[in-house]
């Protein structure tokens, strides 16, 4: 029996954790812990308490919807100028806006970039473009299959209306649905 104790004591030894003393059996003391923290913990930041109250940067940018164009406009082309705009030429608006939004299409901000296209050759106001460019985005990013033939088939209109594009379009623009 005392062997095994020996062998068992040699062993905590080696480890560092136990003296083998017969009258004594007291821990060694702590290692201080050396180990460095894991790249993929999370360390706790510390903020000053004169920055607490700071406004956060960016948290007044407005939410986006997926094709860019910002949730909360609405009426966009409800103005006189546009308005009169509209009645004469809509038909081109729409079409210069698919012109312009299909040359966007690398773009980071598709809608930004499209909205100076259709403003230089229509005399409408930039959050009235910018509903027109955000109809045509969408139509891309949610109805490409069944608009790249036809923009004007009975799918694509079917796919606008299904995916939200149009609804999104009339509330940005606050135009009436023909």
């Amino acid at each position: 029996m005392r062997r095994g104790m020996m062998i068992l004591c040699g062993m905590l030894l080696t480890l560092g954790t136990f003296s083998c003393d017969d009258e004594k059996k007291e821990e060694n003391p702590p290692v201080e812990d050396t180990a460095q923290p894991e790249d993929n913990v999370q360390q706790d930041t510390v903020i000053p308490e004169d920055q607490i109250d700071q406004d956060i940067p960016g948290e007044d940018i407005p939410e986006q919807d997926i094709a860019g164009v910002d949730t909360v406009l609405t009426g966009a082309c409800l103005s006189e100028s546009d308005q009169a705009t509209l009645a004469a030429e809509r038909d081109a608006i729409t079409a210069k806006a698919r012109e312009c939004g299909l040359g966007c299409l690398n773009a980071v901000d598709k809608v930004a970039c499209a909205v100076p296209c259709i403003t230089a050759a229509h005399n409408i106001s930039d959050g009235c473009a910018g509903c027109y460019a955000g109809i045509i985005v969408c139509t891309v990013d949610r109805c490409l299959t069944d608009c790249i033939a036809d923009a004007a088939s009975e799918a694509c209109i079917k796919c606008q209306e299904d995916q939200g594009c149009t609804p999104e379009f009339y509330t940005c623009s606050g135009l009436i649905e023909e």
